[in-house]
């Protein structure tokens, strides 16, 4: 069976996730020796932003996502993409490539959505894709229900966080200001 390169930059994607998540895990748990505090339980004080609202999350995000099983039909998909969030709620211009691991296929979506940030930087967005993309069995597009998250702003607007809780799947997004 022959093996397409983007299969190949995904599967070596996800095994250096799996390798680097561990390590990083470690990195991150390990217990001060000066201060004896735990970074993970006390981190450092920041420039922190006391109150949030939607206008935290306006400009193009780049974000990346895993997805287990259930959202998508049984199949785990990972992907890339770009996003455009306003400033006041609305969530344009969704871009992703998904790559199905288990199917061994890739699928383009486009989308839109909504979104929530309350004072406390927590959230909600609901996430609306679609694709023009044909499965390779020929019978199907690739078909998403719509996705609803639970939201976490973070670092003043500069990144966010999404976990699915529609009960569809477990499906985790985090983005980054370009």
């Amino acid at each position: 069976m022959q093996v397409h390169p983007t299969q190949v930059q995904w599967m070596r994607a996800v095994r250096l996730a799996a390798i680097l998540f561990p390590v990083v895990l470690v990195a991150c748990s390990a217990t001060n020796s000066t201060t004896g505090s735990n970074p993970i339980t006390n981190p450092p004080p920041v420039n922190a932003q006391t109150t949030y609202s939607n206008a935290a999350l306006s400009g193009t995000y780049s974000i990346s996502y895993v997805a287990s099983p259930g959202n998508s039909g049984g199949l785990e998909n990972t992907g890339v993409g770009t996003a455009t969030l306003d400033g006041n709620g609305n969530i344009s211009a969704i871009s992703l490539e998904t790559y199905w691991t288990d199917g061994g296929f890739t699928c383009q979506y486009t989308g839109s959505g909504t979104y929530t940030v309350s004072a406390n930087a927590s959230g909600t967005a609901k996430i609306f894709l679609t694709s023009s993309t044909t499965r390779p069995s020929g019978s199907q597009t690739c078909t998403l229900p719509a996705l609803e998250f639970a939201t976490q702003a973070a670092q003043q607007g500069a990144s966010f966080f999404l976990n699915e809780n529609d009960g569809n799947g477990a499906t985790l997004i985090s983005a980054l200001k370009q």
